[in-house]
């Protein structure tokens, strides 16, 4: 899996798929969406190379993609932390919106924000929200143990 995110706004599935598409330089075509994973049970994958699964978030980030990386080329090129953000930042960028990723602490409450700009804010979520598995951030937070590397 390259990355699990949510999205502040709906986008439709061709502009979801051009967009990862150039943000990993692959053909569109070998990028294929489902609305759940079992969806691709009776599907043959031959030929795709990042399968995305969207899903209905509750809160300000009402669309969740999860990408999983099909092919090892691509997969090295998200083995850093710092790789890893950099694409989501010209994901966010093309589609000019705003990405919520987790930050690689175990804070659940521990989120970065991407803005389309390539501004990337820790953030904390609101605990009571998330209960609920609504995504909501609470507030911005100064510091971020990876701050230095994205």
């Amino acid at each position: 899996m390259w990355e699990d995110m949510l999205i502040d706004r709906q986008v439709d599935d061709d502009t979801l798929r051009q967009a990862v598409a150039e943000v990993f330089t692959i053909s569109v075509v070998a990028v294929s969406l489902v609305g759940d994973i079992e969806d691709t049970l009776d599907t043959s994958l031959d030929g795709v190379h990042i399968l995305l699964v969207r899903a209905r978030a509750e809160g300000d980030f009402p669309l969740q993609i999860t990408a999983y990386l099909r092919d090892e080329a691509l997969s090295r090129r998200v083995e850093s932390w710092t790789a890893s953000v950099a694409l989501v930042k010209r994901f966010a960028e093309l589609l000019g919106c705003t990405a919520l990723i987790g930050d690689e602490t175990v804070d659940p409450l521990a989120w970065l924000r991407i803005d389309p700009t390539g501004a990337v804010v820790p953030v904390t979520l609101d605990d009571d929200r998330l209960e609920r598995d609504e995504y909501v951030i609470a507030r911005q937070r100064t510091e971020h143990p990876a701050q230095t590397v994205v």
